[in-house]
């Protein structure tokens, strides 16, 4: 059940929730600011959990990634890290506990991919 179905926060703010979420997880990590010279399509929030990189593409309910940031993520995913699409701070709950618990990396990349 959402906190305010009224409110939609924007990608700046979810960005900010799952950032707080990962450091009260204690998960390593750090926001990739895109510029001149960025890697094209990297992803938001580059971090490292249980010895899995994690690639963090940030959306919002409806945003849509741009073929470079699929592409970005499905070498990622080819390289045996994490590259995901979240929508929400409940997304990266999930996606944690789901490392944490052993979960099968294949079934995260395919829950989280879009």
């Amino acid at each position: 059940m959402e906190r305010f179905p009224f409110y939609k926060p924007n990608e700046s703010e979810i960005t900010q929730e799952i950032r707080r979420y990962l450091k009260i997880r204690g998960v390593w990590h750090f926001k990739q600011w895109q510029g001149l010279g960025s890697f094209p399509g990297i992803s938001d929030i580059i971090g490292l959990y249980r010895g899995i990189g994690l690639f963090i593409e940030v959306k919002t309910s409806k945003g849509k990634l741009s073929e470079v940031q699929m592409n970005f993520l499905k070498m990622v995913n080819i390289n045996q890290g994490l590259g995901v699409v979240v929508r929400s701070v409940e997304d990266i709950i999930e996606i944690c506990d789901g490392l944490k618990n052993g979960k099968d990396l294949s079934v995260l990349r395919e829950k989280f991919s879009h």
